[in-house]
């Protein structure tokens, strides 16, 4: 759930479209797990290389040198520890 300022309810509907909901389901999916070819598929994407192209930020955050950095910023120590 989203708190919006008093008065913004409108702005933020109509800023909203088919695609936002469709991208964001898409991310949804691949950051569940679910194969890029079968999100194609079921949404509809030209073809898995477009739904991967929505999942690339995902992937840029969730990789395996991401978690490390993560984990060594929070104090997490050495990797694999």
């Amino acid at each position: 759930m989203l708190e919006l300022e008093a008065g913004m309810e409108g702005d933020t509907v109509r800023s909203l479209s088919a695609h936002s909901f469709r991208v964001g389901l898409t991310q949804d999916l691949f950051a569940a797990g679910e194969d890029g070819a079968g999100i194609a598929l079921a949404l509809r994407w030209s073809s898995p290389t477009t739904a991967l192209r929505y999942a690339r930020e995902l992937a840029v955050g969730n990789n395996a040198a991401a978690r490390v950095l993560g984990r060594l910023r929070d104090g997490g120590g050495q990797p694999g520890s």
